[in-house]
């Protein structure tokens, strides 16, 4: 949608041929008041912005028994609800506000030549025509006085203006005498403000406006809505008999500030007549009026950066009366019709166009605007120049009505029906095509839009036709062709739109021309049928009116974005935040500035697709923006946003200024859509441009990346320098700024593709993303490592923990190339290059080592180098660092001198402290060397590498095995030592006060066994071990040392019944034939344990039944004290954890019942008295806080317990086998009777 500085919606006239004298307005009271010319006044009543209820009227003539009343205004005392009529000879008719009751007082001035009010009726200023100035209070009476004969050398005033500034506290006046016009400004106790001329001695004398007589000066004058300036008019004659138009600018000490020429001459009979500012000075209007033809000319200027811009003329026939803005409604009442112009403001003169150019597809915003005859054009992507300077000048043909544009075509419609057009090229500028007359019918333009498809150009547009002395809104069409480089007519129509309707807003979408009524609903101009087609939307604007709005589609759906003339910022029917001053679109993202309370406003950025998929969100303005989140970002106060091009945001600051950057939220996006075409060289670029994580390039679309990556388009997109810091700025998180951009589902794709391609890829599936994408680039630049050997040493130096080994792996690889080379004959006077070849990759070699000592630990890589035995890589990678030459030279000298090559190595490794490498390296030599290396595992105690390496030497296998079966020992690793002493017969204590601390008999056992140990021997091991097992009750390992001590049944099943392993008993018996003494044995001590047992089963089923009738008790004067609200009940003695207080109580109290109180109690309760660990294995008293739980805790206990079932069952089996019938029923009935 084109954005100028206002635009006429719509023109209303009513036909008032009876006659008018002036029309009066107060806003808040909501009430006008006609005059007629038959001295009838008449008093409407606004309702819903319209005059619609006439309240009541009053004719003077019956009052004052005179046809010829000189009215000087009328005004309305809110705080009293009463009318003032006031007349020339100071005669003021008060009314109350129905017009019902009148009183006649005098106040004490004659001959009034202007009188004017403040909003409430309080403060009154009148000039007499005698030269007296007097200020009125709220009761009519003279508060100050003064009189203008002086400033004016006392000459006779013909006619006057005044102007009240808006706080009232300074009057403006300009006086028209037979000598000129003169501007004076009083304060509010009628003293004049005089500023002493300028003078330097190299500039003219400087004159204030109060100083002189100006006859060019107009009788005209009005404050702008800031109250810094003073808005007048002069008019000049020129040589060819016509005048000229400057609207001046003076400060209220009387120095000009400005002037302001209106390129528009007017013919001697014209002559300016009044000069109107709306409330927010920003629309301007002088109404000019021809003698000769009884014409009138309205202009309507726009002010942006202190210069006015002329937006629209219409010209209306009759003389005008009064001239007054009421709202967002501009009233202009002649002696004919009251005519109603409806307008809305934009954030802006200039008009935005987003221009395709033909070269590099980028995309132009364009701020057009026409001032005096001069069209005016700035591509906003690449040059910031405010307004009224500009890029590209071309002039037109005329002063300029309405702009608009369609991808790069400007065009410019003039009133009288003509149409110009441009064409904008980058960067050649603007091309100008022929003039067209689309229309020679008597319409005035309001509006226009325009469609560019193919050679054809489709014009829309809203317009005012004159239908007898009234008129009619119209909606008028136009197509043109462009052949051989010119445009010519095709047709022009037009649609009448119903009186009952006015026109609220136009705009274009989806090719098409859209119009909204004051009903509130759109319309489609259908050009075939030639009517509008109501459009059916699946939102409500809820009679809201939009000053600035646009359409867009979301997923299929149209959605309309606007602010309304209250500020508010609406996404279809959803209000999405107040106090939005601005809104633009971009790449389906939505940017506006909100208003706050701070120094700083604040700058929004969000997704369509997120507003839209969160229908409750309502942004609430924050204090301060959070740097962390890109959305909202901080602007200077005031701004205005002008246009988005890709990720840049253009702002209009107060100052008039135009600032730009760089739209986080939208650059992303746009490095989203690079990476998704695999544009890699382009998102990198941006990526360090604008400081962001190389992440992006691979977080957004890693199955892309990865792809790329194998196939080496990302590596040959980068340049070298870029393909380093993307390598070297890998993170493994996710990259956090993407949450911003990605919608919740997006992420969560995104992250899931990370962590498959990771497990599918790699045998490791916990394997670091970091890691993993080095890995994917080392496959990928190693097919060529002489060109890629910076960038893989990068890589290794990335990875976690970094590769030394591969990247000094790959440096040798380039310096055993080079050796290669360098050994290549040589052809006298003809190999030249090739010896130049094998210089540059000789200094390849030293830079890589170079390089990637800078990147990684040198001292590492010192010692890595020295691992590998390479001493002269060793002196480079030395040379590289900050070494101190004293010492690693003398070092290096040292090992030359060693010439034996394993005691070298080996040095080298005991110097690096890796001693398992140099326990290998002796193994390699001879028996005095390897004996060396079993003293440095010894030494070193690295008893498990030395077993490794001598794992085929019997002999000094043998020896570290018992040397490390003893280390073991010693550090009382019992179980593990026994594994490296059972092999020697000599470590028979060791291995047995093993056994003695790990309780295990078999290991001793077999020991004693495998080396043949004497029978006594093994007999008194296995004493020492049965005590130890009798001592701490090990009794299941104690029957199996029994039976290796071949003792008797009896002994054997005393101790299985002492360990309740009444099963293995009556297996023991079942598998074996008794003797007489053995069953009389066996029965004796079975009937011990029956009686043991009976004994517990009898107590614990009396504990149970007492703790039944404890819980019931319990239970009971918690219910007591829920029905009865006694909460001095609920004391710490109480529990809250019965399922009674859970499920039923709750479920039938409200929550200010006694049950929430009660809560409330035990909450404080439970923060004193915390829950007791193992609860049930405790016992608790009676009337403890936990006796409830423990109860049922311990009852479910009990009665669950399977284990003691099954238990008890082989005990009873053994009772029927030993034929202890009486005892078998008694513990039968007390199993009953407790699980039953």
């Amino acid at each position: 949608m084109e954005k100028y500085g206002f635009q006429i919606s719509n023109i209303t006239s009513v036909d008032v041929s009876q006659g008018y004298k002036s029309i009066y307005f107060w806003e808040q009271s909501q009430m006008i008041i006609f005059i007629g010319n038959d001295n009838i006044m008449s008093l409407y009543k606004i309702i819903e912005g319209k005059t619609q209820e006439l309240v009541n009227c009053f004719e003077f003539n019956n009052l004052l028994e005179t046809d010829e009343i000189d009215f000087k205004g009328v005004f309305y005392q809110e705080f009293m609800e009463s009318f003032l009529v006031v007349l020339s000879d100071g005669q003021v008719l008060k009314f109350d506000d129905k017009l019902d009751h009148v009183d006649s007082l005098y106040i004490e001035a004659e001959n009034i030549i202007k009188i004017i009010s403040n909003d409430l009726g309080e403060l009154f200023g009148i000039l007499l025509g005698k030269g007296d100035l007097i200020i009125l209070n709220k009761d009519l009476e003279i508060e100050q006085r003064t009189s203008l004969l002086k400033d004016i050398d006392n000459n006779e005033i013909i006619e006057a203006s005044m102007s009240w500034r808006f706080d009232y506290e300074f009057l403006s006046v300009v006086v028209k005498t037979s000598k000129g016009s003169k501007a004076l400004v009083f304060n509010r106790n009628l003293e004049a403000i005089k500023t002493t001329s300028l003078y330097h001695k190299d500039y003219p004398l400087v004159k204030t406006m109060f100083e002189f007589f100006d006859k060019e000066l107009l009788c005209l004058n009005i404050w702008n809505s800031s109250g810094s300036l003073c808005y007048g008019v002069r008019e000049y004659t020129t040589d060819d008999n016509s005048k000229e138009i400057k609207i001046q600018n003076w400060e209220k000490n009387g120095l000009q500030y400005k002037e302001f020429k209106v390129d528009q001459k007017l013919k001697i009979t014209e002559s300016v007549q009044f000069i109107q500012i709306n409330n927010q000075g920003l629309i301007l209007v002088l109404s000019i009026h021809d003698n000769e033809s009884n014409q009138n000319s309205l202009l309507f200027f726009y002010r942006s950066n202190s210069e006015f811009y002329l937006q629209n003329e219409y010209t209306l026939k009759g003389q005008i009366i009064n001239l007054l803005f009421f709202k967002n409604e501009l009233y202009v009442l002649t002696n004919k019709q009251l005519i109603v112009l409806s307008y809305f403001i934009h954030t802006s003169i200039f008009n935005y166009s987003k221009i395709e150019n033909q070269f590099n597809s980028v995309q132009n915003a364009l701020g057009i605007c026409c001032q005096n005859k001069t069209l005016k054009i700035t591509p906003y992507d690449s040059f910031m120049i405010p307004s009224p300077m500009s890029l590209i000048m071309d002039n037109v043909s005329k002063n300029c009505s309405l702009i608009c544009s369609s991808q790069n075509y400007i065009f410019v419609l003039y009133s009288s029906g003509e149409l110009d057009s441009y064409q904008y090229i980058f960067p050649r500028g603007l091309i100008k095509n022929n003039l067209v007359q689309i229309y020679e019918t008597d319409m005035t333009p309001l509006s226009f839009k325009s469609i560019v498809k193919n050679e054809s150009i489709y014009l829309y547009g809203t317009g005012l036709i004159k239908k007898g002395d009234l008129y009619s809104n119209v909606v008028w069409n136009s197509q043109l062709v462009i052949k051989d480089k010119k445009i010519e007519y095709i047709y022009f129509t037009t649609i009448d739109i119903p009186e009952e309707n006015s026109i609220i807003a136009t705009c274009i979408y989806d090719n098409s021309f859209l119009i909204q009524l004051n009903d509130q609903k759109w319309r489609r101009l259908n050009e075939d049928q030639k009517k509008l087609l109501n459009m059916s939307l699946e939102f409500s604007t809820h009679g809201k009116i939009f000053i600035n709005f646009d359409f867009v589609k979301i997923n299929q759906i149209t959605y309309l974005i606007g602010i309304t003339d209250k500020n508010e910022l609406w996404l279809n029917d959803k209000i999405i935040c107040e106090n939005c001053t601005s809104f633009s679109l971009s790449n389906n993202y939505l940017i506006f500035i909100t208003s706050t309370q701070i120094p700083y406003d604040h700058l929004h950025t969000y997704s369509l697709q997120y507003l839209t998929a969160n229908p409750t969100l309502r942004l609430n303005a924050k204090k301060y923006s959070d740097d962390s989140d890109p959305r909202l970002r901080n602007v200077e106060k005031n701004a205005k946003i002008i246009c988005c091009v890709k990720e840049k945001v253009v702002l209009r600051m107060p100052r008039g200024n135009l600032e730009s950057f760089a739209n986080k939220i939208l650059l992303i996006k746009n490095i989203i859509e690079l990476v998704q075409d695999q544009k890699y060289k382009e998102a990198m670029t941006e990526v360090r441009k604008h400081k962001l994580s190389s992440n992006l390039l691979t977080d957004v679309d890693f199955d892309n990346f990865i792809s790329s990556v194998k196939s080496k388009k990302f590596i040959e997109s980068l340049s070298g320098e870029h393909l380093d810091l993307f390598i070297n700025d890998l993170k493994e998180d996710f990259c956090p700024i993407l949450q911003y951009i990605l919608l919740p589902f997006e992420i969560t794709n995104a992250e899931s593709s990370i962590n498959k391609n990771i497990v599918l890829t790699d045998v490791i599936s916990d394997l670091p993303k970091v890691q993993f994408i080095c890995n994917i680039l080392e496959s990928a630049m190693m097919d060529d490592i002489g060109k890629n050997i910076l960038h893989l040493l990068v890589v290794y130096s990335k990875m976690s923990p970094p590769a030394l080994e591969k990247g000094l792996e790959v440096i040798k690889k380039i310096q055993l190339k080079e050796s290669n080379a360098s050994s290549t004959p040589k052809i006298p006077h003809v190999n030249h290059m090739l010896t130049d070849t094998v210089l540059n990759q000789k200094s390849q070699f030293k830079d890589s080592l170079k390089y990637f000592c800078w990147l990684v630990n040198a001292e590492k890589l010192y010692n890595l180098s020295l691992s590998i035995y390479d001493l002269e890589l060793s002196l480079l990678i030395a040379e590289f660092t900050n070494m101190d030459p004293r010492e690693y030279i003398p070092y290096t000298d040292q090992l030359k001198s060693i010439t034996r090559d394993i005691e070298r190595k080996a040095k080298i490794c005991i110097d690096l402290k890796l001693h398992d490498k140099a326990v290998e390296e002796y193994a390699k030599g001879n028996e005095e060397e390897k004996n060396k290396a079993i003293e440095l595992v010894i030494i070193n105690k690295n008893y498990i590498s030395g077993i490794k390496v001598f794992q085929n030497d019997k002999n000094r296998l043998e020896v570290l095995k018992n040397k490390f079966g003893q280390h073991l020992f010693e550090n009382k690793n019992y179980k593990q030592a026994c594994v490296f002493l059972f092999e020697n017969k000599e470590n028979k204590s060791m291995i047995i006060q093993c056994c003695e601390k790990t309780y295990d008999w078999k290991l001793g056992y077999k020991f004693l066994e495998v080396h043949k140990f004497e029978k006594n021997e093994i007999a008194e091991f296995l004493g020492k071990m049965s005590k130890l097992y009798l001592k701490f009750k090990l009794y299941k390992g104690l029957t199996k040392i029994m039976r290796k001590q071949n003792e008797s049944l009896d002994k054997i099943v005393e101790v299985l019944l002492k360990d309740k392993l009444f099963k293995k008993v009556r297996i023991l018996i079942e598998n074996r034939i008794l003797t007489e003494k053995e069953k009389i044995d066996i029965q004796h001590l079975v009937s011990l344990s029956l009686i043991s047992e009976i004994s517990v089963l009898r107590k614990k089923c009396n504990d149970i039944r007492y703790w039944e009738k404890r819980l019931t008790i319990v239970q009971e004067i918690k219910k007591n004290a829920f029905e009865n609200n006694e909460e001095q009940l609920f004391d710490e003695n109480m529990s809250m954890t019965s399922e009674y207080s859970q499920n039923t109580v709750m479920s039938g109290i409200e929550s200010d019942s006694a049950y929430s109180k009660i809560s409330s109690v035990a909450m404080q309760y439970k923060s004193k008295n915390k829950r007791p660990k193992n609860l049930l294995s405790r016992k608790l008293k009676e009337n403890s806080i936990y006796e409830e739980e423990w109860l049922v805790g311990t009852l479910n206990k009990e009665v669950s317990n399977e284990d003691n079932l099954k238990n008890y069952y082989h005990l009873m089996t053994l009772a029927v086998k030993c034929e202890l019938i009486t005892q078998f029923s008694e513990l039968k009935s007390l199993l009953k009777e407790l699980y039953n």
